[in-house]
């Protein structure tokens, strides 16, 4: 029986994404009570379950590189022409990380406590997607 369903991003999802398309800002959320702060933004906080709609704020798009992987094969199992980087990053000013890719770095440079910056696509081109961000290139 075929079921059709929609994704939504949820109330919180929609801010975090269109502040990604429309400004190239990364959107999160602040909880006063606990001083924690969530990338993507929250509607709730996961410690006191405080409600956060009122403490959405952009975020500096750097951060530090908490984790790193080189992928040598594409999502189907064939080799990469090229090895891509993947990296756990956490967001100056928060506690969360983001997954994502890292560039303009060869992959033995990507390491544990490298200094990154958000490379955003052209304005053109966003679409309210995560790969809004193209990749995290290491900063100067």
């Amino acid at each position: 029986l075929p079921v059709p369903s929609r994704y939504t991003y949820g109330l919180a999802g929609e801010r975090f994404f269109r502040a990604l398309k429309d400004n190239g800002a990364i959107m999160g959320s602040y909880c006063p009570d606990c001083d924690h702060t969530y990338v993507p933004a929250t509607i709730f906080c996961e410690r006191c379950l405080g409600r956060l709609e009122d403490t959405y704020a952009p975020l500096a798009a750097q951060g530090t590189v908490k984790a790193v992987t080189v992928c040598y094969e594409n999502y189907d199992g064939t080799a990469k022409d090229a090895p891509s980087t993947v990296a756990l990053i956490l967001i100056d000013g928060t506690e969360s990380t983001l997954l994502h890719w890292l560039g303009d770095v060869d992959a033995k440079q990507a390491k544990i406590g490298l200094r990154v910056e958000a490379v955003m696509k052209p304005n053109a081109e966003r679409v309210g997607s995560i790969l809004d961000i193209k990749y995290f290139k290491p900063t100067k």
